[in-house]
């Protein structure tokens, strides 16, 4: 089969892999990562929501991804679109779906996600970018784990170099999510469902429909909450600190909150 019959292929790089394969669990994590992509680029592409997550069972079998083919020389495997094998009508441009993955994936390596995600207007690509965040994230989570691999080449369709995941990347992408800033001091109000009794440091705190991880800046306010709560369990709180932004499309919304003062909400009907 001819190399443009591969519009996307992935090669694994570690000193085992010449003669051996890659892990299970590595190639399951690096195969749903990029199955995801492709679903995240056809949403932006066809301006969907791009907080869709589930595509429909016609969406599935026109975006599947299938091995082709596979070979040593390090761990290669090569993807083919299976709805393009039944030889039926694509109602979207594959090449371009490759296209839009490699160049978002291109921004997120150049370090400046965060300033895409706090972009006032943004193009397709940059929306793009910031959905493959996770994904990429993900992906660069497999080097230098147990499965011993150092690098991985990402070939798409439309770009004559691949796309490089090694340590570098990695350490760059870790110190993105770390870094991200925190804003300004503000108030969150919840219910504690799942204090971390055992570190006594955070807590989960339900508020709305979210999760959000409460890090507390001492075990001693964290022992502050819990006399509050007694045996209950749940109760309601009012923290004072500054969440930890996401990279998301909402340049305001967080999953993490690092409180400095803690106020069972019953004492503040008395203030």
């Amino acid at each position: 089969m001819p190399e443009s019959d591969f519009p996307v292929s992935i090669r694994f790089a570690g000193p085992q892999f010449k003669t051996k394969g890659v892990s299970i669990q590595d190639l399951g994590e690096t195969f749903i990562a990029m199955q995801r992509m492709v679903y995240k680029a056809y949403f932006v592409q066809q301006k969907h929501s791009f907080r869709k997550a589930v595509p429909s069972i016609a969406e599935r079998k026109l975006l599947a991804l299938g091995i082709g083919d596979h070979k040593r020389g390090s761990d290669i495997y090569q993807f083919i679109w299976q709805a393009m094998q039944g030889a039926q009508a694509i109602p979207i441009d594959m090449k371009e779906l490759t296209t839009q993955i490699a160049a978002s994936m291109v921004l997120i390596g150049g370090g400046k996600i965060w300033n895409i995600v706090t972009k006032p207007k943004k193009e397709s690509v940059d929306l793009l970018a910031i959905a493959l965040y996770n994904e990429l994230e993900e992906l660069a989570d497999r080097i230098g784990k147990a499965g011993g691999i150092t690098k991985i080449e990402i070939h798409l369709e439309g770009r004559r170099a691949p796309i490089v995941i090694n340590a570098k990347l990695r350490n760059e992408i870790k110190n993105t999510r770390k870094n991200a800033k925190l804003s300004r001091k503000q108030a969150l109000e919840g219910d504690v469902i799942a204090p971390h009794t055992i570190g006594e440091d955070y807590a989960i705190v339900r508020v709305g429909t979210e999760r959000i991880k409460v890090h507390f800046k001492s075990k001693g306010l964290f022992r502050e909450m819990m006399r509050e709560l007694g045996p209950r369990p749940t109760a309601r709180f009012r923290f004072t600190g500054r969440p930890r932004l996401m990279i998301d499309f909402d340049p305001e919304r967080f999953v993490e909150f690092f409180a400095e003062t803690v106020k069972a909400i019953k004492d503040l009907t008395t203030e």
